[in-house]
């Protein structure tokens, strides 16, 4: 899980996103800028904000149903990962905060493989 409040650049990472990655707790920053430096290919966005919002997202829109990143591992491999969060925004519908979970891609295959047997049933 993560929470990023984005006027203050401010991140909590949980301990299993850690893991997820390959870090030990509390080894990753614990600032987007920070994460974004740490996780992204010095190639691949120019911000953390353009990394997550890099496709189209209605101005409206509070959260993302699915959005697929590469992040890297401190061994410098790349992982894929599904993250999911929900937005919050100021009056002037800019995003100041998101919050949600990123999860493996297999793992997010093997969840939706058990909702799509169990609406089956």
């Amino acid at each position: 899980m993560f929470d990023w409040d984005l006027r203050t650049d401010r991140l909590y990472t949980s301990a299993r996103l850690h893991q997820l990655l390959g870090y030990e707790d509390g080894a990753l920053p614990n600032t987007g800028r920070g994460f974004y430096q740490a996780c992204y290919g010095p190639c691949d966005f120019a911000s953390p904000l353009e990394a997550l919002l890099a496709e189209p997202l209605p101005a409206a829109a509070s959260e993302f149903s699915k959005l697929g990143l590469r992040l890297r591992a401190p061994t410098g491999d790349w992982r894929l990962m599904d993250l999911h969060a929900v937005c919050v925004r100021d009056e002037a519908n800019q995003i100041v905060r998101m919050t949600g979970s990123i999860a493996t891609q297999a793992e997010s295959a093997a969840a939706a493989s058990e909702r799509t047997q169990a609406h089956a049933l």
